[in-house]
């Protein structure tokens, strides 16, 4: 079985003055590149907010705002908005500085959100590898996970929108896993009344045997879900309830919705999930056969977890074996990390619907990718992870657009849902290096410190 950091881990990198020096150089340059791009969102959120006609905020907006009127949030502005009552009922506040104002708080918001899951990312990459953590390393990766990702941020402070949330939440409740597993919970319960998909990591959680996290989940979701009706009253915080849990059928629909609400069916043209893709290829005159689309989402999904297994196999990590309740934090904590980056792959890549844009989330596993790519000096094995990281940032731009239309030339790359099967191949790449950089480890790097002449 796999010892963690069990070959490098006595081993020690010296670093040299001259190496040293270029090094602090690079710390500061990378530093800089990170306070460009923090400068460069700040000025979209300024710009972003003015445009009050476009964007998904005004959906938020509204819906916080009808709260505060007491009517009904499902039938606020254009019918966009389709989360829990929590979460519009929680920005009621923001209401009052205007829709500009609004906009601009909450461009603040995600800001902060996204700063603190990219520290906290690292933190948790570094640790459970067991890495350096010098000025260096930090700034590098931050900038490197930024960049993976910096067409999903864009995207993401243009519309104003909530994965920052989901980011933030799944990166905390790994953070605070194998230190407060309660609070843990509570964390990713606080989530799913923001989006309903935040549920995905306590299916995991129930099937490592993690009962603290668990407990803290159903404890926090009911008690955050009721925060509403101190204000709705019960009747209408039920009927909302009935209303926001109805859409999540709704997205899985495999026939047009109804023409009065803002959702799409399963098959929608922009989805690049694997769910949609499916259901576009087997979809008849008379619609798509929901048992045949579940039959064949199914096998794809175990086909991809059969694969999982053997890269598992292959380095000697049981998969299900020994593997049951909290033990694994110290025993395992990389490969429990990698298995969380999991979470955020399948999340996307399985939803019945997901937009080029919600790749947002894979901040955390664009931070774990550089981590493994670009720390030197620990032998691991980055091809198949450099590989399938190439292979995803290529297929995002293939599916090209004109005005938002997708073009006859490669209307067929979104279609198959190229970009989700790319994704696939980028996790397996992930588990191939990252249970390799789990068996290997990282060095100590040690600064030589010059000698003195006499």
């Amino acid at each position: 079985m796999i010892e963690e950091t069990q070959i490098n881990a006595d081993r020690e990198w010296c670093i040299g003055p001259g190496l040293a020096r270029w090094r602090r150089v690079g710390a500061i340059a990378s530093w800089v590149g990170v306070a460009a791009i923090a400068g460069w969102l700040i000025s979209r959120i300024i710009k972003e907010a003015a445009d009050t006609e476009g964007g998904d905020f005004r959906h938020f907006y509204w819906a916080a705002e009808a709260m505060r009127q007491g009517r009904d949030v499902y039938d606020s502005g254009t019918l966009g908005y389709i989360y829990p009552p929590f979460f519009a009922w929680a920005i009621q506040p923001l209401v009052l500085l205007g829709r500009v104002g609004a906009e601009q708080a909450w461009g603040g918001i995600n800001l902060v959100l996204l700063a603190v899951s990219m520290v906290l990312a690292f933190r948790i990459v570094s640790e459970r590898l067991r890495g350096p953590r010098d000025a260096i390393t930090w700034s590098f990766i931050l900038l490197a996970g930024a960049l993976l990702s910096i067409d999903q941020i864009r995207q993401e402070f243009k519309q104003g929108q909530t994965d920052t949330i989901v980011l933030a939440s799944f990166t905390l409740a790994l953070y605070l896993l194998g230190r407060f597993p309660l609070v843990a919970g509570m964390v990713l319960g606080f989530a799913a009344q923001v989006k309903h998909q935040a549920v995905l990591p306590v299916l995991y959680l129930l099937v490592r045997g993690r009962v603290k996290p668990m407990f803290g989940f159903v404890v926090a979701m009911p008690l955050i879900a009721t925060l509403p009706m101190t204000t709705m009253g019960k009747d209408a915080w039920w009927d909302a309830m009935q209303r926001s849990y109805g859409y999540v059928g709704s997205v899985s629909a495999v026939a047009e919705t109804d023409a009065e609400t803002a959702l799409h069916p399963i098959t929608w043209e922009k989805s690049v999930s694997i769910p949609s893709a499916i259901a576009r290829a087997i979809e008849t005159e008379d619609g798509v056969p929901s048992l045949m689309l579940m039959g064949l989402v199914g096998l794809t999904a175990a086909s991809v977890f059969g694969i999982t297994w053997l890269i598992f196999k292959r380095f000697g990590v049981p998969m299900f074996v020994g593997r049951w309740g909290p033990r694994e934090e110290k025993s395992k904590p990389g490969i429990v990390m990698i298995e969380w980056a999991g979470l955020f792959i399948a999340l996307l890549a399985f939803s019945p619907q997901a937009m080029n844009r919600h790749g947002f989330i894979l901040v955390f596993v664009h931070v774990l990718i550089a981590y493994l790519v670009f720390v030197p000096k620990s032998g691991i094995n980055r091809w198949p992870l450099i590989f399938g990281a190439l292979a995803y940032q290529i297929a995002q731009i293939i599916p090209a657009e004109d005005d938002g239309m997708l073009t006859e030339s490669f209307g067929w790359w979104m279609r198959a849902g190229g970009e989700s099967w790319c994704m696939l191949l980028m996790w397996f790449g992930l588990v191939w290096t990252g249970l390799d950089a789990v068996r290997k480890g990282y060095p100590k790097f040690v600064v030589e410190k010059p000698e003195l002449s006499s």
